[in-house]
């Protein structure tokens, strides 16, 4: 199918990787080493033929950096959370683009700008870290491998961590719980099990994250709802739907549309097309 999934391990996970929606991509994907596996999800190459002008972001819970390798403009992008697709214009006409997807409650924490103001936003890296940002920039310019470009990246996350602020473990924690079970946050019982107020957890997620603890967890439904999908597209929508737990099917269509910009019938029909 048209989506990228990097859970390689048969038995499932209570944190899954992000789902990335691609068309016909052509690319490398890596894992980061091992003291960077709580920072980044993975790495992503991929090369933009000159006759793709912008390629859809979609919704998959997480924030990314995008670095363009090209020397005429090495042009690199931070991308907030993102809850509806949306076009992106490429800079240059053709060349290999280095993407960093971050954990969702990992990616704003290096840089001075509140995660609620870069939801379905991108902004550029120079307006972030204006002094940081040619550098990292040159250095992934002239890294001729995939690997090599990752070792540059990890090397400037060294010194970018010494500013990070530790997340609270119980946030984490509650994280965990809505990736194992993404219905969990409308559990009454969410708050006492983890010692928080309501109040508490939206200011969290709002800090860390950047959406409301719910719209989050519709995300990760979301997610599971694709990967659903990439395993067996031919299977009953309506068992489906109740599966996920979503409370009718009607719900279900909506919240498909809302984050794919398709029903789950046209997007499983295009999807199987193009394989």
């Amino acid at each position: 199918m048209s989506i990228l999934d990097v859970n390689l391990d048969i038995e499932i996970k209570s944190l899954l990787y992000p789902i990335l929606s691609y068309r016909n991509m052509k690319g490398l994907i890596s894992f980061p080493s091992g003291w960077c596996k709580g920072i980044v999800a993975y790495y992503l190459q991929i090369h933009v033929p000159k006759n793709v002008m912008h390629r859809t972001i979609y919704p998959c819970g997480s924030t990314a950096l995008s670095i363009g390798c090209n020397h005429n403009n090495p042009e690199a992008l931070f991308f907030g959370i993102t809850t509806f697709p949306y076009d992106i214009n490429f800079p240059m006409s053709e060349g290999d683009y280095f993407v960093v997807v971050f954990w969702p409650w990992m990616g704003n924490t290096f840089f001075p700008i509140p995660p609620s103001e870069l939801v379905n936003r991108n902004i550029p890296l120079d307006e972030i870290l204006p002094k940081q940002s040619e550098r990292i920039k040159e250095r992934l310019l002239f890294s001729k491998t995939f690997q090599e470009r990752i070792y540059v990246f990890e090397k400037f996350l060294e010194v970018r961590t010494a500013l990070l602020e530790r997340i609270p473990d119980r946030f984490l924690s509650l994280i965990e719980a809505i990736h194992h079970n993404s219905d969990y946050f409308r559990n009454v019982k969410l708050a006492r099990c983890i010692c928080y107020s309501d109040r508490n957890i939206r200011r969290l997620f709002r800090k860390y994250i950047g959406v409301s603890p719910k719209l989050y967890a519709s995300v990760v439904r979301h997610q599971k709802t694709l990967r659903a999908l990439n395993l067996n597209p031919r299977q009953d929508l309506a068992g489906l739907a109740f599966e996920q737990g979503y409370y009718d099917q009607s719900h279900f269509i909506k919240e498909f549309k809302r984050f794919q910009g398709l029903t789950p019938v046209q997007f499983i029909s295009k999807s199987i097309r193009i394989r």
